[in-house]
């Protein structure tokens, strides 16, 4: 897939991240763990803008190089945020949300998020479908009025 990073990716522990056969290899491990992650601001209130989503990507990109996990894609609306990661075994997604949260509610101007989140695990012929669902959020939330995901993420 062209959105997966090639090659070797150190982690902490000096063990690294492998492409191996189309599945990532850590140690002795072998995985294809890709998540859909969903997450929203606190009361649903609009405080996202283009620039605020970029400087959210661009920490989510530096926590997954600092843990250890494949940051795909990172995306979102005035009231959530999508993104696509595969997680190693060795981590949780509670581990992933906590921190890319924490971090980018800590740095990112008037931005707080509400408790919880919505997380699917998704197959991998899935997976390129779900990576263009997320890249044309902006596009999807100007053609449909819904509320998306309201049963998951309902205001708090």
């Amino acid at each position: 897939m062209d959105f997966i990073r090639q090659g070797f990716k150190p982690l902490p522990n000096e063990t690294c991240i492998e492409i191996w056969n189309g599945m990532l290899k850590q140690g002795n491990s072998y995985y294809e763990l890709y998540y859909h992650f969903v997450f929203a601001t606190k009361r649903r209130e609009p405080m996202l803008n283009l620039e605020k989503i970029k400087q959210i990507r661009e920490i989510a990109k530096a926590k997954a190089d600092e843990m250890g996990f494949l940051l795909h894609i990172l995306n979102g609306y005035r009231d959530h945020i999508h993104l696509l990661a595969t997680v190693p075994p060795a981590l949780s997604v509670a581990q992933v949300m906590k921190h890319i949260k924490g971090a980018s509610s800590r740095r990112v101007e008037d931005v707080y998020w509400q408790e919880g989140y919505w997380v699917k695990a998704v197959e991998k012929p899935n997976v390129a479908a779900v990576a263009s669902y997320i890249e044309k959020q902006w596009e999807h939330h100007r053609m449909q009025n819904g509320e998306e995901w309201e049963t998951f993420l309902a205001p708090q």
